[in-house]
């Protein structure tokens, strides 16, 4: 998806409704991923990524049938913990703070 093809609701909308379905969650956090195959553009809202809804689990825990496994390789990461709706101005903040593009580990 891209931001001006914002597809975020209707994969969440998917996904809450068998999220009990997951075993061995390692907590009650949900984790909304947006994975780039190319660096981050600000300003160019038709750049495509993939975007994930999931939580944490433990090890190789059974996947439900319809969802996937996506193994987090360690490294450097752009990471921003909150709580509530996805909003815009909440990304707003996030991109204009400065030195935001100096944060983006790629």
């Amino acid at each position: 998806m891209s931001l001006t093809n914002n597809r975020a609701h209707e994969l969440w909308s998917s996904f809450m409704p068998r999220r009990k379905e997951i075993v061995n969650a390692l907590n009650s956090n949900f984790i909304s991923m947006q994975v780039y195959s190319e660096p981050l553009t600000l300003g160019q809202f038709d750049q495509v990524f993939e975007k994930w809804a999931g939580v944490e689990v433990l090890g190789s825990s059974p996947i439900p049938e319809g969802m996937e496994n996506f193994n987090l390789e360690e490294g450097l990461y752009a990471v921003f913990d909150y709580k509530g709706s996805s909003t815009a101005t909440k990304f707003s903040v996030i991109f204009s703070e400065p030195g935001f593009q100096n944060r983006i580990m790629i």
